[in-house]
Order: C-alpha cells, then sequence, then structure tokens
C-alpha cells in the first residue's frame, strides 16, 4: 500500500486521518505533534514522503526544545 507503513497495522486511509489530526495539532505549537509530523513526511506514511516539510517540522519541533527534533536535524545536515 503506498504511503502506509506496513508493520502499523493502519491501513491508508487511517493513516491519511492520523496525519490530519496530527498536522492539526502541529499547528497548534505542540512540539511532540511537529516531530511526528515531520517523521511522517520523511517516511510518507499518510503523506507524501516530503523532506523539505519533514526539515521544517523537524525544525519547529527543535525550536521549542524537543531532543528527537534536534537529533533528526543533525543527522539530515
Amino acid at each position: 500500500m503506498a504511503g502506509c507503513d506496513a508493520g502499523s497495522g493502519l491501513t491508508a486511509a487511517e493513516a491519511r486521518e492520523q496525519a490530519r489530526t496530527r498536522r492539526r495539532a502541529a499547528a497548534e505549537g505542540y512540539a511532540s505533534e511537529q516531530y511526528n509530523l515531520g517523521v511522517m513526511y520523511q517516511t510518507g506514511f499518510g503523506l507524501p514522503k516530503d523532506m523539505a516539510k519533514a526539515r521544517e517540522w523537524f525544525q519547529k519541533a527543535a525550536d521549542q526544545g524537543d531532543v528527537q527534533a534536534k537529533s533528526v536535524l543533525k543527522k539530515l545536515r
């Protein structure tokens, strides 16, 4: 299934719904959801794979002190 992690147990439609939910929370400023949205863009899980958008969301989370996002950004540079 395109854009869905086979090991997640979610259908593509469920993954897209999860992306919509996380996008709303990320836009509200929740750093953990900004990081999660970055991962979803990075992997193409529920969203089209887009490294520019992944970096953008990782950066927003890192700016709020999210340690995981900071680590990912160091590896992407």
